[in-house]
C-alpha cells in the first residue's frame, strides 16, 4: 500500500494513476474489517492525491472508487464510508470538471440506497450534499442526476427515515420543479408522482405533499411537456386514492378542472377530459363530491371548449358516466 501511495500515485502516466486508484479501492474494501486503519489510509490517499490530480479522468475515477468503497463498507464499517462521503461532498462537488461532479452525484445516490437502517448520519450527509451542492450545480445534467438521486432516496427511506424522505420531497418541490431546465422540471414532476404512488399505503403525508406540489407548481409550468406530465400523473394518482383521502382527490380534481381544462394546449385539455371521465366512473368517483365535480367540469367546461375534439370527448364522457 505504501508503495502504491508513494510511487504509483505519483507517477507521470495517467494510466498508472487510474490503475493504482482502482487497486487501492479494492484493497480498502477487502481489508476494511480486519485492518480499518490501513483501509482508511487508502481512502486518505485517494482523497488527498487522486481526487486533486490535474487530470479530470483521474479525479473522476477517484470519485467512483470512493463511492465503491462507501457502498461496499457502509453496512459493516461506517467510519470508512463516512470518510468517503466526506471527501466526495467537500472536494468532488467543488471540482471544475462536470464529469467529476456527475460521478459524485451518482455515487451519493448509490450510498443512500446501500445504507442500512440506522446509518442516519451518513444518509443525511449524502442528502444534504445532493440538496445544497448537486441540486444547485451550474450544469443541468448534474442537477438532473441530483433530482433522480433524491427521488430514489425519498422512496427508499420513506419507511425507515420519514424526515429525510420529506426533506427530499421538499427539495424536489422547491428546487427541482422550478429549475431553469425543463428537462430537470420534467424529471422532478415524474419522480414526485412515483414517490406519491409508493407512499400511497403509508400514513406519512408524502402522497399529499407530492400531489399538492404538482397541483401548485407543475400544472402551471411554462413547458407544455411538464404540464402534460403533471396532468397525467395527477389523474393516475386520483384513481389510486382510497375513500379516506377524499379531500385530496377533490383538490386534485379541482386543479384538473381549473387548470388543465383551461390549458392553452388542446392535447392537455383532451387528456384532462379523458382523465375526468375515468375518475367519474372509477371507485373514487362513487363519492358524490368527486362525481359532481367531474360532471360539472365536463358539462360546463369541456362541452363548451373551442376545440370540437375536446367537445366530442366530453359528450362521449358524459354518455359513459350516464350509462
Amino acid at each position: 500500500v505504501a508503495g502504491l501511495i508513494g510511487g504509483a500515485l505519483g507517477d507521470g502516466e495517467v494510466f498508472i494513476w487510474l490503475h493504482a486508484s482502482q487497486i487501492l479501492g479494492g484493497v480498502a474494501i477487502s481489508i476494511s474489517q480486519v485492518n480499518a486503519k490501513l483501509a482508511l489510509q487508502c481512502v486518505s490517499a485517494l482523497s488527498e492525491k487522486a481526487l486533486v490530480d490535474d487530470e479530470h479522468i483521474v479525479r473522476e475515477t477517484a470519485a467512483e472508487v470512493l463511492g465503491d468503497i462507501a457502498v461496499s463498507t457502509i453496512v459493516k464499517t461506517e467510519t470508512l464510508a463516512a470518510a468517503c462521503v466526506g471527501a466526495l461532498s467537500n472536494q468532488a462537488f467543488l471540482d471544475f470538471a462536470t464529469s467529476v461532479r456527475k460521478s459524485a452525484t451518482v455515487v451519493l445516490g448509490r450510498v443512500i440506497v446501500g445504507a442500512r437502517e440506522g446509518s442516519g448520519t451518513i444518509v443525511s450527509d449524502c442528502v444534504d450534499s445532493l440538496v445544497s451542492r448537486a441540486l444547485l450545480d451550474s450544469s443541468f445534467v448534474v442537477r438532473a442526476l441530483a433530482v433522480e438521486a433524491l427521488g430514489v432516496a425519498a422512496i427508499h427511506l420513506q419507511s425507515t427515515d420519514v424526515k429525510v424522505s420529506e426533506y427530499c420531497v421538499s427539495a424536489l418541490s422547491e428546487s427541482g420543479l422550478v429549475d431553469t431546465s425543463s428537462d430537470v422540471r420534467q424529471k422532478a414532476a415524474r419522480l414526485l408522482g412515483e414517490i406519491a404512488h409508493s407512499a400511497m399505503g403509508e400514513s406519512n403525508g408524502l402522497t399529499s405533499a407530492c400531489a399538492l406540489s404538482l397541483v401548485d407548481t407543475a400544472l402551471e409550468d411554462e413547458s407544455f411537456v411538464v404540464r402534460s406530465l403533471a396532468t397525467e400523473v395527477l389523474g393516475k394518482l386520483v384513481l389510486e386514492l382510497n375513500g379516506e383521502r377524499i379531500s385530496l382527490a377533490v383538490r386534485c380534481v379541482s386543479a384538473l378542472t381549473g387548470k388543465a381544462l383551461s390549458d392553452s394546449a388542446i392535447s392537455i385539455r383532451q387528456s384532462a377530459t379523458k382523465i375526468l371521465t375515468g375518475i367519474a366512473v372509477s371507485r373514487i368517483g362513487e363519492h358524490s363530491s368527486v362525481l359532481a365535480q367531474c360532471i360539472w367540469a365536463l358539462s360546463e367546461k369541456s362541452l363548451e371548449d373551442e376545440s370540437f375534439l375536446v367537445r366530442a370527448l366530453a359528450a362521449e364522457g358524459l354518455s359513459t358516466i350516464a350509462v
